[in-house]
C-alpha cells in the first residue's frame, strides 16, 4: 500500500513550521502507480475516497497476486 499526498510530507511539514507556510520544492507529480503496477503484471487500484478503499482492498486479497493500492491522502 502506498499513501500518495503529492508531496514530500516530512520536509512540508518542516517548512510550514519553520519557515511560516513557505513551501519551496515539496510537492510534485507521481506517476499512476496503479497502472505502473499492472504494467508489471501485478494488481493495481487507485484509491481517492475513503469508500473506495475495502472493495479495492478486497479485490487485491481476491487476485492472489502482488499489488499496489494507490492511497491518495491530503
Amino acid at each position: 500500500m502506498f499513501y500518495n499526498n503529492g508531496a514530500y510530507g516530512v520536509q512540508r511539514m518542516r517548512q510550514q513550521r519553520d519557515y511560516g507556510g513557505r513551501l519551496i520544492g515539496v510537492t510534485h507529480n507521481n506517476p499512476d502507480f496503479a497502472e505502473l503496477a499492472k504494467l508489471y503484471g501485478a494488481e493495481g487500484r487507485t484509491i481517492r475516497a475513503i469508500g473506495e478503499f475495502r472493495p479495492a482492498f478486497e479485490t487485491l486479497l481476491e487476485s492472489k497476486r502482488v499489488g499496489v493500492l494507490d492511497v491518495h491522502i491530503q
